[in-house]
């Protein structure tokens, strides 16, 4: 088995798709799970996108014209536009009437997609994104997290892609969200812990909705574990050659059996 599999990837006319269902096939052979099972999800993101992202709007254009470089210590990567564009038609399609959102950071400018009808509060720690995400028409607050966000009938986040700042956006999240209210939750399934995944109901999961540019260095990093799985330098290559890294998006609501938010001042 494992010898056909990798024939496969050895052939100079083989296409993405033979690559990556041989390699998936391979890789279940080999019992391989350190690696495999979030390189394959990024990947089969990439051969077969779920959504068709719609068009960005120029104020959004615009604005990221403008935004500062991200920050390495607080674990920025901007999703691409379009994905900021589509979180915020979302929440245009799940609340037709005026409401109060507060985002909770928007590094990815989802401000400038949004309605008008909306009332959005951007809770921001980088000083440097504040006058920019001003003109968005958004009240912001320069603050921490771990000290609380405003109520709100809808939250979205993208928090960083480790436990702790994941434990505090998810935190400020259950706390801020008014009963009735939706919280849009950009992250890996895997993320999502179980203690705090109790506090929220999943309404929706939709996998692959998000798009980030592919950091160069991590690029390298999965080129060097196909290498590690001994994969030919050719098929190596074309399977670390996709153009972006994709998150899930999930549509929360309270779980009935926890605790109400309560209210922190804004």
């Amino acid at each position: 088995m494992q010898n056909v599999l990798r024939e496969v990837l050895s052939a100079p006319d083989a296409s993405l798709t033979q690559l990556a269902d041989a390699f998936e096939l391979l890789l279940q052979s080999c019992a391989s799970e350190n690696f495999s099972a979030a390189y394959i999800t990024q990947l089969r993101a990439h051969l077969w996108p779920t959504f068709e992202l719609p068009a960005v709007p120029e104020r959004l254009q615009q604005a990221a014209c403008r935004r500062p470089a991200p920050r390495p210590d607080l674990e920025q990567l901007p999703c691409d536009l379009a994905s900021s564009a589509a979180r915020a038609a979302l929440l245009d399609r799940l609340i037709p009437e005026p409401a109060t959102v507060t985002l909770l950071g928007d590094d990815d400018l989802v401000s400038f997609a949004l309605p008008a009808r909306f009332r959005t509060t951007i809770v921001e720690l980088d000083e440097r994104l504040i006058p920019l995400l001003q003109s968005s028409g958004a009240r912001v607050i320069h603050a921490d997290l771990k000290d609380g966000a405003p109520p709100a009938q809808a939250i979205c986040a993208d928090p960083p892609y480790a436990a702790l700042g994941m434990r505090v956006f998810l935190q400020a999240a259950r706390e801020a969200l008014l009963p009735g209210g939706v919280f849009l939750l950009s992250t890996a399934p895997t993320l999502l812990e179980e203690p705090l995944r109790h506090d929220f109901d999943v309404e929706a999961h939709l996998p692959g909705f998000n798009r980030y540019p592919f950091p160069a260095e991590l690029r390298a990093e999965f080129e060097e574990e196909l290498l590690r799985l001994h994969l030919p330098e050719s098929a190596a290559r074309q399977l670390s050659d996709f153009p972006w890294l994709s998150a899930d998006l999930f549509v929360l609501r309270h779980n009935e059996d926890s605790s109400s938010p309560r209210t922190r001042p804004g």
